[in-house]
């Protein structure tokens, strides 16, 4: 199992993200200091950078990330058997 620099929290928030070339909506799955997961039919690119758009509480105004980059999924990752999954630590 990869270890992360950061403590994630397993969560499941909504989020839209949009790019130059993909926009989606999705499920955040874990997020940390420097990064999440996120699972979605949409596929963006590895490299890509996106906008997030996460609302927080049904009440509140969304929390927007103006820029953050997709990474590649390492090999061997809990994220493995999850279809279409965005790669974690690629976000935030």
């Amino acid at each position: 199992m990869q270890e992360h620099k950061h403590v994630r929290f397993a969560v499941q928030r909504p989020v839209s993200f949009r790019g130059d070339l993909v926009a989606g909506t999705g499920t955040i799955l874990n997020i940390s200091r420097q990064g999440c997961a996120i699972v979605s039919d949409t596929i963006a690119e590895a490299q890509a950078y996106l906008q997030l758009q996460v609302p927080l509480l049904e009440e509140e105004e969304l929390v927007q990330v103006d820029l953050a980059a997709v990474e590649p999924r390492p090999p061997k990752t809990a994220l493995q058997d999850v279809p279409n999954a965005i790669p974690s630590r690629h976000l935030c």
